[in-house]
């Protein structure tokens, strides 16, 4: 598990397998500034990617996030740390 924060506020990542939805993470993307249209469990990411810093898309899977955040290349201002 991973607790992501900015400005005091934190929310967890939980581990999960790559095949588990993204939208059962929706708080924590919803934190890092995702957005999801639909509700519940049909609800899905508005956007397939995000850009790094060098301006390059990823693909917004759990283990980009985590990696970019670990590495500083994305998401500024937030902290990542594994619990």
């Amino acid at each position: 598990m991973f607790t992501i924060s900015k400005d005091g506020i934190s929310v967890t990542l939980p581990l999960r397998t790559p095949r588990s939805r993204l939208n059962v993470d929706r708080e924590a993307l919803e934190f890092l500034g995702f957005t999801f249209v639909g509700e519940g469990e049909e609800a899905e990411l508005e956007s397939e990617t995000f850009l790094d810093n060098a301006g390059a898309e990823q693909a917004v899977n759990r283990k980009n996030i985590i990696t970019a955040l670990q590495q500083q290349t994305a998401f500024d201002g937030y902290s990542i740390a594994a619990q």
